[in-house]
């Protein structure tokens, strides 16, 4: 077993120098270009579920702590803020592009009312999403 070990330990940092070498950027082992896919997945198809670390690192195959300090490396901003920020994306979609009315996009984009959604939205976009919605669709 302990040889086992070290070969895994020799490998990686084969691999590490190899991709320092080429000039690349070292794939964090933790949260891989699958497991980040996954992770991405996860959240799109997830947006309108109560979803918190435990369910996104679960569908990754991640721990908590290795998504919470693996993801912010990758995509630039933690899980949470990435979550709120699709939601936020989404409702914008859903207000350009449907009649929807606005409590059902509020539930669609995982808001439970849509009393919270406006407070959300104004607070994040500047603008009430009736303000939104005209002016997207103009």
């Amino acid at each position: 077993m302990a040889e086992s070990l070290v070969n895994m330990a020799i490998v990686r940092a084969l691999e590490e120098f190899d991709a320092r070498q080429k000039g690349g950027t070292v794939t964090v082992s933790a949260l891989n270009k699958q497991r980040l896919d996954r992770t991405l997945e996860f959240i799109e198809v997830n947006l309108d579920h109560d979803i918190g670390l435990r369910e996104i690192g679960e569908a990754a195959d991640v721990g908590v702590y290795n998504l919470s300090r693996h993801f912010p490396k990758v995509m630039g901003e933690p899980p949470h803020v990435y979550l709120a920020r699709r939601r936020l994306e989404r409702v914008k979609e859903l207000l350009a592009n449907t009649d929807k009315p606005m409590s059902e996009i509020a539930h669609l984009c995982g808001f439970s009312s849509q009393s919270y959604l406006s407070t959300v939205f104004k607070r994040s976009i500047g603008v009430t999403l009736s303000r939104y919605r005209v002016e997207a669709r103009c």
